[in-house]
């Protein structure tokens, strides 16, 4: 696998849905989310930091434990953004991110914190990406983290 450091850190998954597609996402109940490319928000602070926890997120054999498990059920992770913060920075970087992308689930990803979503629609083409990319730039500079990026 690529280079991520095992640190703890802040990551965002940019994830591909090629179809619009109707999900059941545990209690969030039945979801539709529609084709585009989607960007999920979470944090690695645990044994094996940034690394174990995307590595996780890459795994196509891993048991149903969060909201995001049962989107990549349906999607794919093409990009991986990380940078590595000893503060949880999850929640500051969803709250910048909704700033300017509409949340798609209301609490998905974000039920053990104040936020409204971490899951946010960035739209269908890699236009909409790439700006999404520039974006993600101005937040870390505005936190103090240094994000990378890999395309997977």
């Amino acid at each position: 696998m690529f280079k991520i450091p095992r640190t703890p850190g802040v990551y965002v998954l940019i994830v591909h849905l090629s179809t619009s597609t109707t999900l059941t996402i545990g209690a969030l109940g039945v979801v539709s989310l529609p084709a585009g490319f989607y960007a999920y928000v979470g944090s690695a602070m645990g044994p094996g930091g940034l690394y174990a926890r995307i590595k996780r997120h890459l795994s196509s054999k891993k048991r149903i434990k969060w909201h995001i498990d049962y989107v990549l059920k349906a999607g794919k992770i093409v990009g991986v953004i990380y940078g590595a913060s000893n503060i949880k920075r999850e929640c500051e970087v969803a709250s910048l991110i909704a700033r300017k992308y509409n949340f798609v689930v209301k609490k998905l990803g974000s039920t053990d914190c104040k936020c409204i979503s971490h899951f946010f629609y960035i739209g269908e083409s890699r236009d909409s990406v790439k700006s999404f990319l520039e974006y993600i730039t101005t937040i870390g500079n505005i936190i103090g983290v240094s994000f990378s990026l890999t395309w997977v």
